[in-house]
């Protein structure tokens, strides 16, 4: 799942920032290496908008940005990844088949089914690539 986070633009840490209703001010930023999350429709304009009028003894709102982080549950990213092997180890079982010449009768409709599994593995190898 995708969600946003603040963090300081200059040092790319995440920020928690506690404000005070009552007294519309700006108790405390912290830094944090774990973020919290916050809404995708987080923006900085909304939080400027939200704090407009608070003290912010010192601190400006440019100097923090919001960025999209994504959450992945844990065991969820081992399945995926096995999930997108399973053309590649086809593509092996294939070529081994051929390259040891079994089922010489059936080698026309093997090479369809390497292709088939070849075209399936490259799209497998992008989507990992571009997991993490």
């Amino acid at each position: 799942m995708k969600y946003k986070a603040l963090r300081k633009v200059d040092t790319k840490e995440f920020v928690i920032m506690e404000f005070h209703d009552n007294f519309k001010c700006l108790l405390n930023v912290y830094t944090t290496e774990i973020p919290r999350l916050q809404p995708t429709t987080a923006t900085k304009e909304l939080l400027t908008e939200m704090y407009d009028g608070y003290d912010l003894r010192g601190y400006d709102l440019n100097d923090f940005e919001f960025v999209e982080i994504e959450v992945i549950e844990s065991g969820v990213l081992g399945a995926d990844i096995r999930n997108k092997l399973s053309p590649i180890n086809s593509v092996i079982d294939l070529y081994r088949i051929l390259k040891n010449k079994k089922h010489e009768e059936k080698r026309a409709e093997l090479e369809k089914l390497l292709d088939d599994a070849i075209n399936r593995s490259a799209v497998c190898v992008k989507y990992l690539s571009n997991l993490l």
